[in-house]
């Protein structure tokens, strides 16, 4: 079984790093950089980078997606 992954699941799993790497820069950039130690950064990294894991390999185990794609909640029409 080969894993096909869609745009989609990349913005998935880049934005939970993306959030974090913001967190970092916030802090450095309002002073408070002394808060940001290699084992805080690291700290910060890990969940990300699990959930990052996950959504890449979703194919295979279905713990984040059961299903991907549309689905059409209502049909809305119009008489004119």
């Amino acid at each position: 079984m080969r894993p096909e992954f869609s745009g989609s699941s990349f913005e998935a799993a880049l934005l939970p790093l993306l959030v974090s790497a913001a967190l970092c820069f916030a802090l450095e950039y309002s002073g408070l950089g002394k808060w940001l130690t290699r084992r805080t950064v690291v700290l910060l990294a890990v969940m990300p980078l699990v959930y990052m894991l996950l959504i890449l390999t979703n194919e295979v185990h279905h713990l984040v997606w059961t299903r991907s794609g549309l689905r059409v909640m209502c049909m809305l029409t119009s008489d004119r």
